[in-house]
Formats: structure tokens, sequence, C-alpha cells
């Protein structure tokens, strides 16, 4: 994360997704409205650019499939 520039794990997955060029949107959960404004400044940040979408690619292994497709999420 922090070769990356970014300060938490939020921060460096909320700016993964923005970089893409085929994300039009990001969905986020809140409980709380605190959650809700730490949400809102982490959209505001920069995106992480296609180099740094490489390197975290490059680094970090892939989550199974009940861990990154909510469907599989136990309620």
């Amino acid at each position: 994360m922090h070769r990356l520039d970014r300060d938490s794990a939020a921060d460096l997955c909320v700016a993964y997704v923005r970089g893409h060029s085929w994300v039009d949107s990001v969905v986020l959960g809140a409980d709380t409205a605190d959650q809700v404004r730490d949400q809102a400044r982490l959209v505001a940040l920069p995106a992480l650019t296609p180099e740094q979408i490489a390197r975290v690619r490059d680094e970090l292994p892939a989550g199974s499939a009940d861990l990154i497709d909510p469907a599989r999420w136990r309620h």
C-alpha cells in the first residue's frame, strides 16, 4: 500500500477499481455517517494509474470466487 502512496487497504481497493477505464461507478456500503464521509474522501482521491494496477496484479494474489463474488457471501 505504501509503495503506491495509499493510506489503507480501503484506499487501495477503491483506487484500484476506479483506475479501470471500463468502470463507470462503484458501490460502497456503510452503516454510519462517519463511514460515508470516509468513503467520500476515498472516492475523491486519485485512482490508480494503469501501471499501478499492473503492479497490484503482479504483487497480490487473486482472491477466490468466494471472496470476490458478493453473491457467494453469507448473509
